[in-house]
């Protein structure tokens, strides 16, 4: 019997969808394998590929004080590549830590796996501290993006940051990871939703404990500034924006860093601020560099409406790359010939740090609570100043060297949302080359811009002098993390049987 074309197209079409499906089932058995196999080097893959999206605003990072020319992207580039690489790492860690302590997924350890993930995700925070070390650094949790909590900021769980800040909130996503898994293979979903149901009665806790703060209302003005360097622009600018607002209607006006107001036209400026400032003596916040030695500081500085300085100090937390130049760094450009490019980012942009952290300052019955730029990013810093007395958190920052991405922004502002709720304050950023925004102790924005350029927020806020659990004890669960595994690992060593050495 002879078949027709037709059948003949049809029975091809079919061998060339089985072999397909035997190539597809292939690569998934390889994965399967390598996975299996090479389970820290999965680890590291799939660390490497999400932190290379968390922070891809890396590899667009402005380093034109640091290299010129082609080594300008050289030098972005290679940086980028060393922060993933080290966040990374964290990834290996979780899952070394996981099989040195012979946790599984699937048996009566599993509660524990989550406690391993906090602790792994402030080892990398860590670790990374240490690779970006240099003159002006700090070793500490301070690097925290990426962190699994930042998922829950803009839903209402986030209010159970008030009880443990960011790790807590990472601890509670990795239980729901974890016991979903689990649900998968039991087909029953009580654990997860058990889970669930007490992070809400959790969050609808942190909300009604510190929904009514303690405070005095207050209206902030927030300037924002184009990703440019110009005096005279920032100063005719914001006279301008602040002549758009009603006389003595505000309290304390916050400028971004290096504003430079008052040094041109400086009856102009004094104008400006004297006439929306209820207070004659007013408040005006934003941070200045002195370099009044071979060292400049970095000062975050209180200001009386004429450009007087009430209250300064020196900036306590530095950005490697932007204020100092790591050693590995140094290393790389001496050995590269180009000791004249550290000479010349010592000159321009190098700082030296504060030794104590910054004290917040008061006026008029408010604490202001201000740190620079990079501090933004940094939990830690804003519970220590609320923990300080501080009842109104602010940020004067300068975003044209790291604010290259929009994503970098929404991080930006994911983390200034949770500085607000986690220590029940209002926040409010001035920034350069970035967003500014207004948010209440209870993370709802008052007032807020999602476009870089010359803009004005404002808005009433009420200053809280309560202290959340957070605020008074910080990153506890870290800390409650690593007895837990050492008590485990103690255990599981007192199990090993003993076996007779070998002679």
């Amino acid at each position: 019997m002879v078949k027709k074309k037709g059948e003949f197209s049809d029975t091809l079409r079919v061998l060339k969808q089985s072999k397909a499906k035997i190539q597809s089932l292939s690569f998934v058995q390889w994965v399967g394998r390598f996975v299996h196999a090479r389970p820290l080097w999965t680890a590291f893959l799939i660390g490497f590929a999400y932190f290379g999206y968390v922070i891809s605003w890396m590899f667009a990072l402005r380093t034109a004080e640091i290299a010129t020319g082609l080594a300008t992207k050289i030098v972005a580039i290679t940086a980028a590549i060393i922060m993933v690489t080290t966040f990374a790492l964290g990834y290996v860690f979780f899952v070394w830590l996981v099989r040195r302590l012979k946790l599984s997924v699937y048996d009566k350890t599993w509660w524990q796996i989550p406690f391993v993930w906090v602790i792994a995700e402030c080892f990398r925070a860590v670790l990374f501290s240490v690779i970006a070390l240099g003159p002006g650094g700090r070793v500490g949790s301070f690097w925290t993006f990426g962190n699994a909590g930042y998922w829950l900021v803009y839903t209402p769980l986030v209010y159970i940051g008030r009880f443990g800040g960011l790790y807590l909130l990472s601890l509670l996503v990795a239980f729901l990871v974890v016991s979903c898994i689990r649900s998968l293979r039991s087909k029953n979903w009580r654990e997860p939703l058990s889970i669930a149901s007490a992070a809400a009665i959790l969050a609808f806790l942190g909300w009604a404990l510190y929904a009514q703060p303690q405070g005095e209302k207050r209206t902030i003005a927030a300037v924002q500034f184009a990703n440019e360097f110009s005096p005279e622009a920032f100063s005719l600018t914001t006279a301008d924006l602040l002549g758009r607002l009603p006389e003595k209607s505000v309290d304390a006006i916050i400028l971004p860093e290096y504003s430079h107001l008052w040094e041109g036209d400086s009856v102009r400026d004094t104008d400006a601020a004297s006439r929306v400032l209820k207070n004659p003596d007013g408040v005006l916040i934003d941070s200045v560099q002195e370099r009044s030695t071979m060292l400049g500081h970095n000062l975050v500085t209180y200001h009386r409406p004429d450009g007087s300085v009430a209250f300064d100090q020196k900036k306590w937390f530095s950005v490697p790359g932007g204020e100092y130049v790591p050693y590995i760094y140094q290393v790389v450009l001496a050995y590269a010939g180009q000791e004249q490019l550290l000479l010349h980012f010592q000159d321009q942009k190098s700082v030296e740090h504060g030794d104590t952290p910054e004290m917040p300052y008061e006026f008029d019955g408010a604490k202001y609570g201000g740190l620079a730029c990079s501090g933004a990013f940094v939990p830690e810093l804003y519970r220590g100043m609320t923990q300080r007395g501080a009842t109104i958190l602010s940020n004067s920052a300068s975003l044209d060297t790291m604010g290259i991405s929009d994503l970098y922004h929404i991080e930006a502002r994911q983390m200034a949302r949770l500085h607000a709720v986690a220590n029940a304050r209002p926040f409010v950023q001035a920034a350069r080359g970035g967003y500014s925004y207004i948010i209440d102790s209870n993370g709802t924005f008052v007032d807020g811009v999602q476009q870089r350029g010359y803009a004005l927020v404002h808005g009433a806020v009420t200053t809280n002098d309560t202290l959340t659990l957070y605020t008074l004890f910080g990153d506890w669960i870290v800390w409650g993390g690593i007895v837990i595994i050492g008590i485990t690992g103690l255990t599981n060593r007192k199990k090993q049987p003993y076996t007779k050495p070998k002679h």
